[in-house]
């Protein structure tokens, strides 16, 4: 009996020991993506920027559920509104007013990253950056064109593509308020 049972208990080990090395059997997307050191996060994991950034009033992580797809996580930082009040981009300000107009249409403001992780690139491949507006009724997404903004985010800076976004965010809330019911694609 004993040395079935030290049989079993080797065989176990072996057979864990190959899973673990199998696409899938390893760490899941979303601990994959916290893992990740983008260039723009000078040496940091994803997961120490995202909740090192000041202005963001929560962080989650998610993974996408579709079996037949590559394995992909997405990370979402919602702001601050009030951290961004006073802030400036070029000679417009974040004032009480584009706050208004955001907290009016109900939205939230969103740092968005996604990532596909393909078996030959362990550190996966960046598929979304971006700014959203996030409501209970609609969103906006704005896909960002640069690092610049990240980078912002990683050096915990209030920076100017971070405030130009937030301002073009309260732009486009305030106008679309102003559109008649149904009007809004």
């Amino acid at each position: 009996m004993e040395r079935s049972s030290a049989g079993r208990w080797c065989l176990l080990t072996v057979l864990g020991m190959l899973l673990a090395g199998l696409p899938g059997c390893g760490p899941d997307p979303v601990t994959r993506l916290q893992r990740v050191q983008p260039g723009f996060a000078q040496g940091r994991s994803l997961d120490a920027v995202m909740a090192g950034y000041r202005c963001f009033s929560r962080v989650s992580w998610s993974s996408r559920g579709d079996p037949a797809a590559l394995p992909s996580a997405r990370v979402t930082g919602i702001f601050k509104l009030d951290c961004l009040v006073g802030a400036q981009s070029g000679d417009r300000l974040f004032t009480a007013r584009e706050k208004k107009a955001l907290d009016k249409a109900g939205a939230n403001l969103c740092y968005v990253l996604e990532y596909v992780f393909p078996q030959d690139q362990p550190d996966g491949v960046p598929t979304l950056q971006s700014m959203m507006i996030v409501t209970m009724d609609w969103n906006q997404t704005a896909i960002l064109q640069d690092d610049a903004l990240s980078r912002e985010i990683a050096e915990n800076r209030l920076g100017e593509h971070t405030v130009k976004a937030a301002l073009d965010a309260a732009d486009y809330a305030r106008l679309r308020s102003q559109l008649p019911p149904g009007a809004a694609q």
